[in-house]
């Protein structure tokens, strides 16, 4: 079975403002899911060369996805079709 395609990108905790790591499995073509969230240091960020991420198409929340890692909301990056 192949993996499934997957990308990370970076949000920031709306309360906090700290950063963190969100886990993105594409489900179908232009179509996105949030699956996990992790803290994450910016320069660790920089390093890793999540800053550039870009999404294009549907994204939406995983049911099994944790929420920000600092407040636990699982709105910490704009869901909808949009570009991150």
């Amino acid at each position: 079975m192949a993996m499934p395609e997957a990308t990370v990108a970076i949000c920031k905790c709306k309360e906090t403002h700290k950063t963190y790591g969100v886990r993105f499995e594409k489900t179908a073509p232009g179509h996105w899911k949030y699956t996990w969230a992790f803290p994450m240091k910016e320069a660790a960020a920089r390093r890793e060369g999540y800053e550039g991420t870009t999404i294009d198409g549907a994204i939406e929340t995983d049911a099994g996805y944790p929420g920000c890692p600092y407040c636990g909301t699982s709105m910490g990056c704009r869901e909808g079709s949009a570009a991150l």
